[in-house]
């Protein structure tokens, strides 16, 4: 969180408290994706067709990516952040 704060000092507290949950939300995502991936081996998804297990399955790498970049306060952080976000909850 102290990156969050540092490179965000100057932001409203309302807006380094929204980046920081969401950058906590991706970390939670990197997290489950990895569990996933080494409790159930490199196809966690079996019954979801090839697209999607890809999808979630490159999530693992997106997510993190999306955080870092987000908490280092650049664009295609918020960008990234938002993609995976919106597409996560819509698949």
């Amino acid at each position: 969180m102290t990156l969050v704060i540092g490179r965000w000092g100057d932001a409203p507290r309302s807006v380094r408290v929204t980046v920081g949950a969401f950058v906590l939300v991706l970390a939670y995502g990197t997290v489950r994706h990895l569990l996933q991936l080494v409790a159930l081996g490199f196809n966690p998804y079996p019954a979801l067709p090839d697209s999607l297990r890809a999808y979630f399955t490159a999530l693992t790498v997106l997510d993190p990516l999306a955080g870092v970049l987000l908490a280092r306060r650049r664009r295609s952080g918020v960008v990234l952040a938002a993609t995976v976000l919106v597409s996560d909850a819509v698949a």
